[in-house]
């Protein structure tokens, strides 16, 4: 998918996408026995369409006119180089009237054992005629929560593999929370990643302010171990919107990894006093007590809680515990 702009003439067009659907981010899963079922519970859902919807709102907001689409680059084929259609092509958009391109190279799909849903949005903003770049970026968006146990690192490859080349290998109970109710589920956390992703871009480019898109951009400088440039992020993102409460959840952790220990484990606390049913404050605070603290009385029953609330059990957490005990 890619996107023109044009901040001089306030206009805005979004290139024909390449077909990318959310089944064919299902394609790339080569487990042969999970493919159909998740095929059939999206049957008639497009995907590309939905992200293009998404994308549409978040970046015409800023520039305050109808997108318009557009025909994609053509076929290379004949010409000397690729390098000679792509100069070509930025020279017959800027005769267009267009002063920057926007491209984004979007992959989702369900990755790991643990079948987490994620999207990959490769992004660069260029001017026209010349193809300066201005910014790029890769910004990865999952719905899943952060939590403490979890490396640091790029979060695709916490999955066990390459984004690009997902393996889906989980059990059929697992398969099952995707393909419940025709997909629904699916086609909502879907949903969910694109708009963390397309609102993360928004920020970054700097076109305005979103709680979503800087909490995203803060797990994600977390994870490259940029913590003080996470935090502001985060702090953001709870400034505009105080009651997202992933954000004051990815704030503790991110605080704990730069050694503030202490103050990571007092913010999970009042969110277990706020929202008592939020379960990765509990799982967090037991994997801080056992495996940071050796504090065995009081992880003992924040894992409990956690267990009781739906988390995975963790063997780290309660071998820490054991030991401790």
């Amino acid at each position: 998918m890619q996107v023109s702009v044009s901040p001089a003439g306030k206009t805005l067009r979004i290139l024909g996408s390449s077909g990318i659907v959310l089944g064919a981010g299902a394609d790339a899963i080569v487990n042969a026995k999970f493919r159909k079922p998740i095929h059939e519970s999206l049957e008639g859902y497009n995907a590309a369409n939905k992200f293009k919807e998404i994308i549409q709102t978040k970046l015409g907001t800023a520039i305050g006119e109808k997108l318009v689409e557009v025909a994609p680059m053509g076929s290379t084929a004949g010409a000397k180089s690729e390098d000679e259609v792509i100069k070509a092509r930025w020279s017959g958009l800027a005769k267009k009237g267009h002063d920057t391109l926007l491209e984004c190279q979007v992959t989702f799909g369900v990755y790991g054992s643990d079948g987490t849903l994620a999207t990959k949005l490769d992004g660069k903003l260029l001017t026209l005629p010349d193809g300066h770049r201005l910014w790029d970026n890769t910004i990865v968006a999952t719905t899943e929560p952060v939590l403490a146990n979890a490396k640091l690192g790029d979060p695709t490859s916490r999955m066990g593999m390459n984004i690009t080349n997902p393996e889906f290998t989980v059990d059929e109970e697992k398969v099952k929370r995707w393909t419940a109710d025709g997909g629904a589920i699916l086609k909502d956390r879907f949903e969910q990643a694109a708009n963390a992703a397309a609102s993360a871009m928004f920020v970054d480019l700097g076109l305005g302010d979103d709680a979503v898109g800087h909490y995203t951009l803060g797990v994600l400088l977390m994870n490259k171990e940029k913590h003080q440039e996470a935090a502001e992020h985060l702090a953001k993102a709870l400034q505009l919107d105080p009651n997202l409460i992933d954000a004051s959840n990815a704030h503790a952790v991110n605080m704990a990894h730069y050694g503030q220990l202490n103050d990571a484990i007092a913010t999970a606390k009042s969110l277990t006093e706020a929202t008592p049913d939020y379960a990765p404050a509990w799982f967090n605070l037991a994997y801080w007590y056992a495996v940071k603290k050796k504090d065995a009385a009081s992880a003992q029953p924040c894992y409990d809680k956690a267990i009781a609330l739906g988390m995975p059990k963790d063997p780290s957490i309660e071998k820490a515990i054991k030991k401790a005990l």
